[in-house]
């Protein structure tokens, strides 16, 4: 298992053609080891390599399929091969497999907003928030569908149930264009992350962790996971109330 180990922790670090080096030997090794070909699908994904990442995700499905979240990886890969419909029959799995599991409704609401199911994606946050009442992403979420619906009350309401949530009292009207804020914060994100990459790693390994980040940060990158992350939603509201400031790295340590 070691080798499963270390390769687990390449992908963390972003050195993914190493990682799927240790994974070819765990499955040459072990032909039905769910968890080898479902994060060999992930590194592969990271490096856009979305064919090999299908193929892998497929194998682990048909070794374990009851597993809400293996359908639910495959949904994404699908969704950014813009197969979104097709992702959509995978999100449906991951519910029917994990009815009470708030987050399967909020993921699949994200691909209905995206497809256009406006009344599925409305109805899939507020089943989230019926589970979950604290999701302030789901709040924040069914706020835009209702301000893009033109119902302004509505998404108030629901904005500031996010804010509350999150302990933030809303955007500064002065600079209200989330868009905006996004790619500020996206730019601080990199350029901190650069310099502690540089800290870390050297020559050819940087050059493969610049390469994840070219994939992970870019602008889709930056909007879904900011919308369907806690943890990264959160940091989001954190930069936008420090000034529109990430923390330092001595502050996070």
């Amino acid at each position: 298992m070691e080798q499963y180990s270390q390769a687990i922790e390449l992908i963390k670090k972003g050195e993914l053609q190493e990682a799927i080096s240790h994974l070819n030997k765990v499955i040459a090794q072990d032909d039905k080891n769910v968890g080898a070909f479902y994060h060999r699908s992930v590194a592969r994904y990271k490096m856009k390599a979305f064919d090999g990442a299908i193929a892998d995700i497929n194998k682990a499905i048909d070794l374990q399929p009851l597993n809400a979240d293996l359908f639910a990886h495959r949904g994404i890969i699908l969704h950014m091969q813009k197969h979104s419909k097709r992702a959509l029959l995978d999100f449906d799995k991951a519910q029917q497999l994990e009815p009470d599991n708030p987050y399967r409704y909020s993921s699949r609401a994200f691909i209905k907003a995206h497809i256009k199911d406006v009344e599925g994606a409305i109805a899939d946050y507020e089943k989230a928030i019926e589970l979950d009442p604290e999701d302030a992403i789901a709040h924040n979420n069914l706020g835009i569908i209702h301000e893009q619906q033109g119902y302004k009350d509505k998404a108030q309401e629901s904005y500031d149930k996010s804010n509350a949530l999150v302990g933030y009292e809303g955007l500064n009207p002065e600079r209200s264009d989330v868009s905006d804020l996004l790619d500020e914060w996206k730019k601080e994100k990199q350029e901190q992350e650069e310099h502690q990459r540089k800290l870390i790693q050297e020559r050819e390994a940087l050059q493969k962790i610049q390469q994840e980040n070219n994939t992970e940060n870019g602008y889709w990158g930056i909007v879904k996971s900011v919308f369907t992350n806690k943890a990264v939603f959160k940091e989001f509201i954190d930069f936008i109330k420090n000034g529109f400031k990430l923390p330092s790295q001595n502050d996070k340590s």
